[in-house]
């Protein structure tokens, strides 16, 4: 690898760990059946490399703004026709048949959260928490649990609102809770394989 300025290398790398930066190298290296000792294809420097992983912050830095908006909306989008369903009402989360087998591993988990960090926050009981406050709790994965385990008709007009069939809606979430955990977590998402494939809406 070709470095052109020792300092600024050194300097890179006692603010960003080696372990961090090597996800951003494997792109360089070349496919040797000894995985010890994999030598870098020609021309590769240590400045191109560097100015991915600057890439890959800014890209997690943009998408971080855009999940502001998209969890606020989809946090507000669920509580209101959660509580406006029938059986709903301001305690809707309490209401086991507005929801299918995950109830009750996301109801101890919503539990657990709220005891140890919402309360102190919000001054409700747990039992007396309205969901709309409740979800504020939630981080982006366990709403998208609560969501995934709502009854269709609440989904389909959660769905409604953005112009999405319910399907769809339902992958995108699926796709962006990981997307919006290695934004947070300051994982790479450069250059990344996703398990799960987004379904593009047909209108």
């Amino acid at each position: 690898m070709d470095i052109p300025n020792h300092d600024d290398a050194l300097r890179f790398l006692n603010n960003v760990s080696f372990y961090r930066f090597r996800g951003y190298l494997e792109p360089f290296v070349t496919e040797e059946a000894d995985k010890t000792l994999r030598p870098f294809h020609p021309g590769t420097s240590f400045d191109s490399v560097a100015q991915r992983y600057n890439f890959d912050v800014s890209l997690r830095t943009l998408l971080l703004e855009a999940f502001n908006h998209i969890e606020i909306s989809l946090r507000t989008q669920w509580t209101n026709h959660l509580s406006h369903a029938e059986g709903g009402g301001e305690l809707a989360h309490l209401n086991s048949g507005l929801f299918d087998e995950d109830y009750s591993d996301n109801l101890a988990k919503l539990r657990e959260d709220y005891d140890e960090r919402g309360r102190a926050i919000h001054g409700y009981d747990f039992g007396d928490c309205p969901t709309w406050v409740i979800s504020e709790v939630m981080s982006f994965g366990q709403l998208y649990r609560w969501y995934r385990d709502t009854v269709l008709p609440v989904r389909k007009l959660v769905a409604h609102h953005y112009m999405l069939h319910y399907k769809t809606m339902d992958t995108l979430l699926r796709h962006l809770t990981p997307v919006r955990n290695f934004c947070a977590h300051h994982e790479r998402l450069w250059d990344r394989n996703f398990a799960t494939k987004l379904s593009r809406p047909r209108k």
